[in-house]
Formats: C-alpha cells, structure tokens, sequence
C-alpha cells in the first residue's frame, strides 16, 4: 500500500495525471484508469472518479493489485545478492521461472525470501525479469514495489546487462557479432571464445562469453544455432542426432550489472562457470559418458 499526500502545489490535477506523477505504482495511464476502476484508489478513504481534481492536504491511498497468493514450494535457492528492495537468485537448470504449475521459481521464492520490511513491500517476492525453464542462472527478484516499478523501467531502457557462458558444438575461434533478427525484430548478440575442445566425447566442443544487447525470446539459443554453432543440450535448435540428452542445457546466466532502484547506485553480480560445464569438457574420449 502507498499514501501519498496532495501538496499546495498540485491542487487542481486531475488525479490520474497526479498519480502518474507522484506514484510509484502507476506506470501508465491505462494502469491507473484500470486501479480506479477496481476501486483502488482511494481519496480521503473514498473512491473518486477520474475526473476528480486532487486538493492540498488531500490523503491518497493507492492498494497493489494482488493476485492469488503463490504456494510455496520447497527447494534450496543461492541467493547472491539481496537487500531490502532487490535480491538476485541462482535459477536452477529446469525450473520454469513462472507459470500455472506448482514447481516454479515464483513459488520457490515464496519460501525463500521473507518480505522487505519496507513501508512498499510486495506481498510476496517477483522475478522482475526471466530465464528459459532449461537455462541456469542469475534472475533479478523485487521485493519492494518501487523495485518492481524501476527494474522494469531499466529493463526497457537497457540500462540492465547480462553475461552468460555457454558450451557450444564445434570449434569456434573468433569473436563474433550476430544480427539475426527474431520474429521480425531486430536482435543483437555478441559471442566471445574463451576456450575450445577438440577432444570431449562427442567431438570439439568451445566454451563462450555470451553478451545479449537485446531480450527477444531463445534470442543466444537461435544465434549460436545460426552460427552453426548451437548450445549443447538444446534440444529445440539443432538436429535431434546431435542433441546430448539427459545432460541438460549447457546455458547459464553468470553476470548481472543495474542501477539499485531506490539508490541509483550499479549493482553487479557474478558467479563462476557451472562446475557442470568444466566437468564435461575435461572428460577425455575414454571417459564414461
């Protein structure tokens, strides 16, 4: 809940367009018609409608919008990074981020993180942003709604920058740029080598530095197949003779670096390549597989 008192200075606004100014709740116009309509908003502990003009001293009450409460489900999570507005997680390989099922990160994070002491605090913790159900790693999670609200704000911006390491087939030896557009949209991913493997059971293999500059959907998953070089393990883009099964995919989030949303302040975040990945490139062409 949010409470906001109307200032001298802002007697006469209409009080979407005050809302839209002084909340941190309310991003766009639609989204604070729809709370005035889901009587919402109150203004001196009443609804008002949206013509209403607000007056010095008025006391604003804005209510979140809440859904059903999650479940939650019981699991282990890393938590790198937390403080009471922002906390960053470790997703694990397989885990669906949201969804209708039970065994998902949102409800993983139901038990995990207890809520902000913050005046703003969510009823419940919310990744901010996603990953693939197959793909590891580090996921924003806010705690607070100002958190929601800003994170979100930097997302669109691309003021947030991710990293992630992958293990690709066959030997790629030079830094790469790919401009493959996704569904019609422009996407953008830069490909460092860091390693190659001529000699793993299956055949060469590289590890990689991924840079996404842009968010579209499976957008380093479809580049690196574009390339020629696809993710190990993926079993959506490349031919289903060469995919390694049962072993996962070999994709993970290892880099997160944005503005704090109450601060200002660069946050950054980091944690190393999954034990998983250098496990599988030492094994030598005799190893059990």
């Amino acid at each position: 809940m949010e409470k906001i008192t109307v200032l001298p200075a802002a007697t006469g606004m209409y009080l979407v367009d005050f809302l839209l100014q002084h909340s941190e709740l309310f991003t766009s116009r639609n989204a604070a018609k729809k709370a005035h309509k889901q009587q919402r908003v109150l203004v001196n502990d009443r609804p008002q409608g949206t013509g209403y003009r607000v007056h010095a001293g008025d006391t604003i009450v804005l209510k979140p919008a809440q859904g059903p409460a999650p479940k939650p489900y019981f699991m282990e999570l890393a938590v790198p990074y937390q403080d009471d507005d922002v906390a960053v997680v470790y997703k694990p390989p397989g885990l669906p981020t949201s969804g209708n099922a039970f065994r998902t990160l949102q409800n993983v994070l139901v038990h995990a993180l207890h809520p902000s002491p913050l005046p703003d605090a969510l009823p419940w913790p919310r990744p901010v942003h996603r990953l693939d159900g197959p793909t590891q790693g580090l996921l924003m999670v806010a705690r607070t709604h100002k958190a929601l609200t800003q994170l979100g704000h930097s997302l669109a911006d691309r003021q947030v920058h991710k990293v992630y390491h992958a293990v690709v087939h066959g030997m790629l030896t030079e830094a790469q740029e790919c401009h493959k557009p996704i569904q019609g949209q422009s996407a953008h991913s830069s490909i460092l080598p860091l390693a190659t493997y001529p000699n793993t059971p299956r055949g060469p293999r590289s590890l990689v530095r991924l840079t996404p500059h842009t968010g579209r959907t499976h957008q380093l998953r479809i580049h690196l197949a574009a390339l020629g070089h696809p993710i190990l393990g993926d079993v959506q883009y490349q031919p289903a003779e060469n995919t390694l099964q049962h072993k996962g995919l070999f994709l993970a989030a290892t880099r997160l670096e944005f503005p704090h949303p109450r601060t200002g302040n660069t946050v950054w975040v980091e944690v190393p390549v999954p034990k998983k990945f250098e496990r599988f490139l030492e094994q030598k062409p005799t190893d059990n597989q």
